[in-house]
């Protein structure tokens, strides 16, 4: 999942509403949202959607955001214990010459 993908699967799942999802994304239309995903990864109820239309991600979509979102808080989360462990390591020397 690319940046953009992530960053509109994101705005559907926080916003809902065809409006906002629009609004957060920067985006002018329904199809240009759709066109940045390599397959159909937004559903929306009727043919023309309106601002309080809402809107869906795929199955497809769903997972690879689930994906995405798991790799990101585990790129996190061991970022903090490398950094966590640094400034103990430090902190054992500082205090083993003092």
């Amino acid at each position: 999942m690319t940046d953009k993908e992530f960053k509109i699967c994101f705005a559907v799942r926080h916003y809902h509403t065809f409006g906002k999802i629009l609004k957060k994304t920067g985006y002018n239309s329904f199809d240009d949202l759709q066109d940045e995903f390599a397959y159909n990864a937004l559903d929306f109820d009727g043919m023309d959607p309106t601002d309080q239309t809402v809107i869906t991600l795929t199955r497809q979509a769903e997972n690879e955001y689930h994906q995405r979102f798991h790799a990101s808080v585990t790129c996190w989360v061991a970022f903090y214990g490398a950094i966590t462990a640094t400034i103990a390591i430090i902190a054992d020397v500082v205090m083993h010459f003092l």
